[in-house]
């Protein structure tokens, strides 16, 4: 299955980490053999602002 993976993963304030739930979540269903694309939205919101 392939799923789009919409969630708040604080890229931009600590890196990449994997004790959010969100990444607890995408793990567990790449592990489960699905296709997990993941997408941060308020950081994309964060890095496309004009006044960072």
């Amino acid at each position: 299955m392939r799923v789009l993976h919409i969630a708040y993963q604080q890229l931009r304030r600590y890196g990449q980490t994997r004790v959010s739930w969100a990444q607890k979540l995408t793990h567990g269903l790449i592990k489960n053999d699905h296709f997990v694309q993941g997408f941060s939205d308020r950081d994309v919101a964060a890095f496309e602002a004009p006044f960072g």
